[in-house]
């Protein structure tokens, strides 16, 4: 979508897909950058859900969680403060979707790897201890902003250059 739409980076896209659904007051929404992500919405192109994981991306968060031999994941439901633990082989992206009501924290056995969704937003934030984040990435086959310590959740004003 980011593509077809035209938007030049992920942090155009944070800033269109926040502005689409009011997470931004009127000084940082970008109608802009919302106008051209909504003139490629189609009858067969959607745009994603927030506060949830995409299915597309949850199929790829389930095999690396089982990548470095855990064959259990732990969920957290910060909503309906529910919490379980399921078999990583077992469980198919719709049956992920529904161990939360929206936001969904979940990791590995191990704690390897764990991930969540931020709020009010449509990207999912992993966490993951190992060196070679930027390998993972490219091997996940996922487009991503690597954050260091420095970097704050609103990461995309930076980006974007954006003053307070």
């Amino acid at each position: 979508m980011r593509e077809a739409s035209g938007l030049a980076s992920l942090a155009e896209m944070a800033m269109a897909l926040r502005t689409y659904i009011g997470a931004l007051n009127r000084d940082y929404a970008r109608e802009d950058l919302c106008e051209r992500l909504i003139s490629v919405v189609q009858t067969d192109i959607f745009l994603p859900v927030e506060d949830y994981t995409s299915l597309f991306l949850s199929d790829k968060l389930l095999g690396l969680l089982g990548s470095r031999g855990a064959t259990h994941l732990y969920y957290h439901d910060p909503i309906l403060e529910k919490r379980g633990k399921h078999e990583i082989k077992t469980i198919d992206p719709v049956s992920f979707q529904g161990l939360a009501h929206k936001e969904l924290l979940v990791s590995d056995e191990n704690n390897d790897f764990a991930f969540m969704v931020e709020f009010d937003s449509f990207e999912t934030i992993l966490m993951y201890k190992g060196e070679s984040l930027e390998e993972f990435i490219k091997a996940v086959n996922v487009e991503a902003k690597i954050c260091r310590e420095s970097t704050y959740v609103n990461w995309y004003l930076d980006d974007l250059e954006i003053n307070n």
